[in-house]
């Protein structure tokens, strides 16, 4: 079930939601971008599963191990 849940986001949102991690994540968003990716996060349902998607995935890689030299 939550494979078909994963299945039905579009790529779009995901897309639009990877820019947003990368705005914020930066840590010099402007409020006023800080108040455009608010507003897109609460437009739709989809977009709040496909931030969280991103997040999680984020956070995974962080976890890696540094790389060999």
């Amino acid at each position: 079930m939550q494979n078909q849940r994963r299945a039905s986001i579009d790529p779009q949102i995901l897309a639009q939601a990877a820019e947003w991690y990368a705005i914020l994540r930066k840590g010099q968003a402007h409020p006023i971008e800080q108040a455009q990716w608010e507003t897109w996060l609460t437009e739709h349902p989809d977009h709040q599963t496909a931030w969280s998607r991103v997040e999680f995935h984020a956070d995974r890689l962080r976890s890696l191990p540094p790389r060999p030299p």
